[in-house]
């Protein structure tokens, strides 16, 4: 696992964040694992984002997976980030984040930092 892979986004802006995954156990990227990123106020808490690798090769614009290095690409939108749930008057607000893969039917925690959402200015 790559820890301390900490992030900081503006509220309402759209993010790509690219990861690079090494694998270990002699094992490569095939294109056959599954992905899920989420991001928590804590680690025994609910998710406040919860994305996903396509299913299928169907492309569902939560994570999509580089068709030459099977590398995952996590998409986030400024709809993720609704005012509801990130209170656009609190500057700085931090959370935990991880990706996990499922790969040969082992799952493994391939990053995990914190995520800073800072308000935006612009609304």
């Amino acid at each position: 696992m790559t820890d301390g892979q900490d992030v900081t986004h503006i509220r309402g802006d759209d993010l790509q964040m690219p990861v690079t995954v090494t694998l270990d156990e002699s094992r490569t990227l095939d294109g056959t694992e599954t992905w899920k990123w989420e991001l928590k106020r804590g680690v025994d808490t609910p998710s406040l984002i919860s994305k996903t690798s396509p299913i299928s090769g169907i492309a569902n614009g939560q994570i999509t997976i580089d068709g030459s290095t099977s590398q995952p690409t996590i998409v986030l939108t400024g709809s993720d980030f609704p005012t509801s749930t990130f209170d656009s008057s609190v500057t700085d607000q931090r959370f935990i984040h991880e990706l996990q893969m499922v790969k040969d039917s082992k799952t493994e925690t391939v990053l995990r930092g914190v995520f800073t959402v800072r308000s935006d200015v612009v609304t």
